[in-house]
């Protein structure tokens, strides 16, 4: 399985399919924080996954990835969380990070698709990815973060 990790951070995704007993050939991460890439590149080794760090998600160049079966995210939560006084949502600097998921699910047009956020995101948002992008959205409250399966309802390739 190819996988893509926008704001990989701790690598929660490779670990978590590590850890399920799914097959992991090339894991992309994307963060910018040093810290989260030495990390990355720790769990990486532990596990001895093939990892390659992509950087900001803001230049990523889609195109010249190969074909990505799962696609994980667990943007910036500041703008949608409720112990911020000053939330913007999707408009806030940091929400405005969720329209690189976007861009991402569309370039690489992946099987499955994670996304993890707090539970506070919402539902119009939900709603417009649902039916703007034609896809099928399931909520699966943890605690205190949400975890967003989405599953893309793409043409099967002949």
């Amino acid at each position: 399985m190819n996988v893509l990790s926008l704001f990989d951070g701790a690598s929660c995704c490779m670990v978590c399919l590590k850890r399920a007993g799914i097959p992991i050939d090339l894991y992309y991460g994307a963060d910018i924080k040093k810290a989260a890439i030495r990390c990355e590149e720790l769990i990486a080794k532990y596990y001895g996954v093939n990892h390659i760090q992509l950087g900001d998600v803001t230049k990523i160049d889609y195109s010249t990835l190969p074909h990505i079966d799962l696609l994980c995210a667990g943007f910036p939560c500041q703008d949608y969380s409720v112990v911020n006084s000053r939330k913007q949502g999707i408009n806030g600097k940091n929400g405005q990070l969720f329209w690189e998921v976007v861009r991402a699910i569309k370039a690489v047009k992946p099987k499955y698709i994670i996304l993890e956020n707090v539970t506070t995101i919402p539902e119009d948002t939900l709603k417009m990815i649902q039916v703007k992008h034609r896809i099928n959205a399931k909520r699966s409250n943890l605690c205190l973060m949400q975890v967003i399966l989405l599953f893309v309802a793409l043409p099967k390739q002949s």
